[in-house]
């Protein structure tokens, strides 16, 4: 049983939770190895190799992240069409558009290869490009509820 709270607009209040340091490494416990038949210990990677980071949001309603099927994707990708995020720079700087484009999958957990040599590092942009597609989904299939997001503090965050 889920229990919501009224808004101040009077609807159900679903509050979700953000936290992204959700982070998957390669060889993360590759320090240990099994000694071999002669005695010696078998090599190890140097480092922990590569990683994927989520940005997750949940609820208590929804879980972990919010599915959605092939026709709610449908349904919320017509109503993205035309629409410019808010935030034009960070979507200029992270899409190379301010336009949105159309949702393969929910928005509300992201995989991100991290580091240097790939997708770069996690910031106030993917954030609020993320919050923003969410917010999309939720006012396209969710009218009857009020929501509220809830980040911690980090870095990437610090942005107004």
């Amino acid at each position: 049983m889920s229990i919501w709270f009224p808004s101040a607009n009077n609807k159900p209040l679903i509050i979700f939770g953000h936290d992204n340091k959700c982070i998957f490494k390669q060889y993360l416990l590759m320090k240990k190895s099994w000694i071999g038949p002669n005695g010696k210990n078998m090599l190890v990677p140097k480092d922990e190799g590569q990683g994927i980071m989520l940005s997750a949001l949940q609820s208590h309603e929804f879980s972990f992240g919010l599915e959605l099927n092939p026709e709610e994707l449908a349904k919320d990708n017509n109503e993205r069409k035309g629409q410019k995020y808010k935030d034009e720079k960070a979507a200029t700087k992270k899409r190379g558009s301010i336009e949105k484009e159309d949702l393969h999958e929910s928005p509300f957990v992201r995989e991100f290869e991290y580091g240097a040599s790939y997708e770069g590092y996690w910031c106030y942009e993917h954030m609020v490009l993320q919050l923003e597609d969410c917010c999309n989904v939720f006012h396209v299939l969710y009218t009857p509820f009020d929501f509220l997001f809830l980040f911690d503090h980090s870095c990437g965050h610090g942005k107004q």
